[in-house]
């Protein structure tokens, strides 16, 4: 799996955090058919393998260091320019912070940080449909398809 840095989607695409059992990471498969048992997985697996190169973090470590390092970006862009944006900004990552802090207490969960692009329709079709059926948790939606994934789940 390729992990990229940072926490801002570009231009051309979402990004996303999205919450979610830690078992459907778990790669054990049945003895007898060698198929996870649950309907959900296959959906979860078949995104996983979608978004592969998409992860922008996986696990709740990986994600409070993105958010401290990108508060500690915007921090110091107010060294140079004192914006009322940047202070929003700063705020708004904090209290995420504190809530990504609070989710990371539960040892059933994990959290994972992905970026798809607008031009990745089925990408874009599994997150609504594992969102849909209460697969993941959305936490957190930036770019084009914020409100449509919020108006679709």
């Amino acid at each position: 799996m390729k992990i990229r840095t940072g926490f801002v989607s570009n231009s051309s695409s979402s990004s996303f955090v999205i919450l979610a059992d830690k078992a459907l990471f778990d790669q054990s498969v049945c003895p007898n058919c060698n198929h996870r048992s649950e309907p959900h997985y296959f959906l979860s697996d078949k995104f996983l393998e979608h978004v592969d190169n998409c992860v922008e973090f996986f696990g709740f470590e990986a994600c409070l260091k993105s958010l401290s390092d990108e508060i500690a970006h915007l921090e110091k862009q107010l060294d140079y320019k004192c914006e009322n944006w940047i202070y929003d900004e700063i705020e708004i990552f904090q209290t995420f912070k504190e809530k990504i802090e609070k989710l990371s207490q539960n040892s059933d969960k994990t959290i994972i940080g992905i970026d798809i692009s607008y031009s990745d329709e089925y990408g874009s079709s599994l997150l609504e449909s594992l969102l849909k059926y209460g697969v993941v948790e959305l936490l957190r939606a930036e770019g084009k398809f914020e409100e449509y994934i919020k108006e679709k789940t």
